[in-house]
């Protein structure tokens, strides 16, 4: 009988947090088997809430600043100091969609705060930084981050400014003076799971500017200005990463840390399994219980799903999730049992009765287990 449990979920959007999800699976599980050891590890892949999920799965020190937001205005944000002089800062903290509300405009939105985050963690000695790049509402390719940091961004009177999406287009001169004391203390690993480059149809403004309150013709004034900061960044720095995978996440803010800060860009989820020992612990369990609000193909690519199946080892996994499109799932002989736990419910029901439908998911779980003789 199955008696080591492994809980690691993402959240379900809109609905049970990846926290919540482990206490209510981990009281059902207790009641069923009272001698279980089950084991709690919430995930997140690099998005809002990957500080909160890191802070309980790897322990460390969360400092609380004030910073700069989307408009440059006082925000609080945290970032999370752990062992070995590194530290992770979260984009979305201080340069998330949630913080400016219906007040999207990824013209005037900037990454500032990003770069005062950064200056503080090195100020306390950070020498790692660890930079998750999702959930963003800027498009201003970092130019906001590294003028926190000490880069020189003039126009072409020679004044200088702090660039926006909109401003990008009059950044003729870049100065790194600044900058260069800093870089001979840090190393960079920016957490990215989009391959978009920076420009183009595949690009920042391409593809995500709409959902951060962009029309057609913003769309547009983006692109001139990102490919514009692409061409002076190149002339100045003498070579064109522009066309790399991964530098057009967040708004470009992918770009910024891979060209000026020298960033490795790495799988959001393979760092953070990572730095929660998420290997180690999936050997010693005996199942893996997962989920997510709706699984589909689109759930082994780059996300939490994904990464938890194939990190697994040999260790089998159960999929607790809201929604299941169906798909082959023959190239992940680990995934044992998949319960949509809120089948042919609407959404609002669904969300109404999330704890009960998770608990329900739970037995039903339990049960199969049992007819399995686990």
């Amino acid at each position: 009988m199955i008696q080591r449990f492994l809980l690691a979920p993402d959240s379900f959007k809109g609905g049970i947090s990846a926290s919540r999800f482990c206490g209510i699976v981990a009281e059902e599980l207790t009641r069923l088997r009272p001698t279980a050891e089950v084991r709690s590890l919430p995930i997140a892949d690099g998005g809002e809430g990957t500080l909160d999920c890191l802070a309980a799965a790897a322990g460390g020190e969360l400092h609380t600043v004030t910073v700069s937001g989307p408009y440059r205005e006082p925000v609080t944000a945290q970032l999370l100091f752990l062992d070995g002089g590194r530290a992770v800062i979260e984009t979305a903290q201080c340069a998330g969609l949630p913080l400016v509300g219906e007040r999207r405009d990824p013209e005037l939105t900037t990454t500032y705060g990003v770069g005062e985050l950064i200056r503080f963690a090195a100020e306390q000695g950070a020498k790692e930084i660890i930079l998750t790049l999702g959930g963003s509402c800027t498009n201003d390719c970092g130019a906001g981050m590294l003028s926190a940091l000490g880069v020189r961004f003039t126009d072409s009177d020679g004044r200088e400014f702090v660039p926006t999406g909109k401003t990008l287009k009059d950044v003729v001169g870049i100065s790194a003076e600044g900058l260069e004391p800093l870089l001979k203390e840090l190393t960079f690993t920016a957490m990215c799971d989009v391959k978009n480059p920076l420009c183009g149809a595949d690009g920042c403004a391409a593809v995500f500017a709409r959902q951060k309150g962009a029309d057609d013709a913003m769309i547009a004034r983006l692109e001139e200005g990102a490919s514009h900061f692409a061409g002076r960044a190149a002339a100045f720095l003498g070579v064109d990463l522009s066309r790399e995978e991964g530098v057009g996440a967040a708004g470009g803010l992918g770009f910024g840390c891979r060209v000026f800060l020298g960033a490795s860009l790495r799988s959001g989820i393979g760092t953070v399994l990572a730095l929660c020992d998420y290997d180690r612990l999936a050997a010693e369990a005996e199942l893996i219980i997962t989920g997510e609000g709706r699984l589909d193909r689109q759930s082994l690519m780059g996300k939490v799903i994904g990464g938890v199946i194939s990190h697994s080892g040999k260790t089998p996994v159960a999929v607790l999730c809201g929604q299941y499109l169906p798909f082959d799932t023959e190239g992940c002989p680990t995934l044992r049992y998949i319960l949509p736990i809120s089948e042919g419910q609407e959404l609002a029901y669904a969300l109404c009765h999330g704890e009960e439908n998770l608990r329900a998911g739970t037995r039903a779980l339990i049960g199969l287990l049992e007819r399995d003789g686990l």
